[in-house]
This record gives C-alpha cells, sequence and structure tokens, in this order.
C-alpha cells in the first residue's frame, strides 16, 4: 500500500488513509451500543467524503481498489444490520456510488 499512496497526491493520499480508517471503524464485529453508534458515525463519515470528493478520485485507480477492497465489504455487513439507520446509510453510501463510481465499479454493482 505504501507504493500506492506514494503515487497520489498529498491530497488524495490524505483521503485515501481516512477512508480506509474509516472502513476499518465501521466493520467492527461487536454488537453493543457505542460500537454501533461508531459503526453509524464511520458510516456518515463515509458518506459525506464520498459526497465531496472530485472527479479526480473517481479515476484514481488506487482509490477505486480501495472502495473495491474495503467499501463493499463494509456495505455487505451494512445491509445485513437489524439496525435500520446502519442500512439506510448504507443505501444512500450505495446511492453515491452509482452516481459518482458507476463506470469504475461496473463488476461490482
Amino acid at each position: 500500500i505504501r507504493q500506492d499512496l506514494e503515487c497520489m497526491t498529498l491530497t488524495q493520499r490524505d483521503t485515501a488513509l481516512v477512508f480506509n480508517s474509516l472502513c476499518k471503524m465501521a466493520m467492527q464485529e461487536e454488537n453493543d451500543d457505542s460500537i454501533n453508534k461508531m459503526k453509524m458515525l464511520s458510516l456518515e463519515l463515509l458518506q459525506g467524503l464520498l459526497e465531496s470528493i472530485d472527479h479526480s478520485f473517481s479515476i484514481n485507480f488506487n482509490f477505486i481498489d480501495s472502495i473495491k477492497t474495503n467499501l463493499c465489504h463494509v456495505l455487505r455487513r451494512a445491509f445485513l444490520s437489524s439496525i435500520e439507520s446502519i442500512y439506510q446509510i448504507a443505501t444512500g453510501i450505495f446511492t453515491i456510488l452509482l452516481l459518482h463510481f458507476r463506470e469504475s465499479l461496473k463488476a461490482e454493482i
């Protein structure tokens, strides 16, 4: 991953690091209140991040690969959640992926 980060601009690198950290937070397994709140916050921050990034990310191979490996896994877990708010946020993220990353994620969508 270090070589991938070296190919990016500083903004892209920071965004990718934050993105990966939020994905890890959203994949927590335990089912207590504090973990669920952290999952919801992580998903909301991921949604905001994806809404605000520019076009250069939708064609950046390293960022697209990170979406494929991390975010798709996060969304699969969130769609299976029994907590409605987690499911709703995941639906919003999926909508953003359809709008901004459709071409890059054809096989995954």
